[in-house]
């Protein structure tokens, strides 16, 4: 199979660029763009009301004799036994095309194994490469790095499809089957392929995983403006900003660049929170959406970290999606930001993080989310006012035209 064979799917992808992550893929991540409501999140959801059925009811009407039919001639016609997965290993596999049958990417089950690893990705300690991947146009895609992870020091960027893991063609393999694929011990190696849009040809990269401490902040002044590179909405992310714009104060600039490129998002109250710090007491932040037309607002807590009169600029990409759009995307709509960059991902879904009761788990999607003006960027993402890309011929030459659009802005 050629990488030409696969070019009209790639060549609808954007390449959008720059460092990040939180879902990290390896960071494995479980899925692009995530958004997750935190036990602790302000305000009750929008319930959901179905027509619920007991698994007494689901058993009285449906047929589950084929299940049973197969699962005997499966037992009696595969000739190799010591090659047979477990009666358990069976069981979550099941389970988990069950769940994959509501046709939604970021619905997902997972086996206890696969449950701890989230756990750690959501702290952000794990092993892996440091790259997230989610499925865009149904292939495997790069949506960023973890800035100096493996990935990154590779040369991978957003954009990136998946193509081999190991020597096996994985385009049309589950994102979790790829995960677990990627995901290895510490200090081991793994081989990737990948095609790259407007290269006929694909390339490789050995990778050594490595474990992955996740970044949260990184803060820099130019000349009179204070630059923040906010790389994930992670458990540390609400404590990590509040430091930098204390940074910011004290710094005594008066103009402020949020870097939210490649920030693939991360956990709702964090978002939130943070959003919180921009905004007066009781301003809509976002609108959620469960189903029918039950609406729950949520409104800023009016921290008030960051006075009116302070110019600022957010960049945004590709990578940016979930957490990241609902900042953006806030802080745009009430005029308190313009933002620069590309296209964001549009990830505008909330998840629920279920646990079951033998340690698996459910990540299943609760509700939408719309901006505060009632915008659903689901699918669409958050047009930049400026926009401007950002080439793999800038990266490699160390230009970032977006930045330098982003301070011309506010030298104005």
């Amino acid at each position: 199979m050629t990488a030409n064979y696969h070019s009209s799917k790639i060549q609808k992808l954007s390449l959008r660029l720059q460092p990040f992550v939180i879902g990290l893929l390896c960071i494995a991540f479980f899925g692009v763009g995530f958004l997750v409501r935190s036990l602790t999140d302000p305000g009750e959801p929008p319930k959901h009301i179905s027509n619920t059925k007991t698994p007494e009811e689901v058993q009285s009407e449906a047929d589950f004799g084929i299940f049973w039919e197969t699962w005997k001639e499966l037992e009696n016609a595969y000739p190799f036994d010591d090659e047979e997965p477990s009666i358990q290993s069976r069981i979550y596999k099941a389970t988990a095309g069950m769940v994959e049958s509501f046709g939604d990417s970021h619905t997902s089950f997972f086996d206890p194994e696969e449950t701890e690893l989230f756990a750690q990705d959501v702290k952000g300690d794990f092993g892996g490469i440091g790259m997230e991947i989610g499925m865009r146009e149904d292939v495997p895609t790069v949506i960023a790095p973890l800035k100096d992870s493996p990935a990154d020091k590779a040369g991978i960027i957003s954009g990136d499809v998946v193509y081999k893991v190991d020597g096996e063609d994985v385009l049309n393999e589950s994102l979790d089957y790829i995960i677990q694929k990627i995901r290895g011990e510490v200090g081991t190696s793994v081989t990737i392929t990948f095609l790259r849009k407007g290269d006929d040809n694909s390339f490789e990269k050995t990778i050594i995983r490595k474990r992955i401490e996740t970044p949260v902040i990184n803060t820099e002044t130019r000349d009179d403006v204070f630059i923040i590179y906010f790389y994930s909405f992670n458990t540390h992310a609400t404590d990590a900003f509040r430091k930098a714009l204390e940074d910011f104060k004290i710094s005594g600039k008066k103009k402020l660049i949020i870097d939210l490129r490649s920030n693939p998002g991360g956990f709702l109250e964090s978002a939130i929170e943070i959003t919180s710090m921009f905004l007066p007491r009781d301003t809509v932040i976002l609108r959620e959406k469960s189903g029918g037309t039950d609406e729950h607002v949520y409104r800023s807590f009016g921290y008030d970290l960051v006075d009116e009169s302070i110019s600022i600029v957010i960049l945004i990409d590709e990578g940016s999606a979930s957490a990241s759009e609902i900042l953006a995307g806030a802080l745009s709509e009430y005029g308190r930001a313009k933002l620069v960059g590309t296209k964001t991902f549009g990830k505008g879904s909330v998840q629920e993080f279920l646990p079951l009761s033998d340690g698996s788990a459910l990540k299943v999607t609760v509700s939408r989310w719309y901006t505060p003006k009632g915008k659903s960027i689901n699918e669409t993402g958050l047009v930049p006012d400026f926009m401007s890309s950002l080439t793999r011929k800038d990266i490699e030459d160390g230009n970032d035209p977006q930045l330098d659009i982003a301070l011309k802005l506010l030298a104005e």
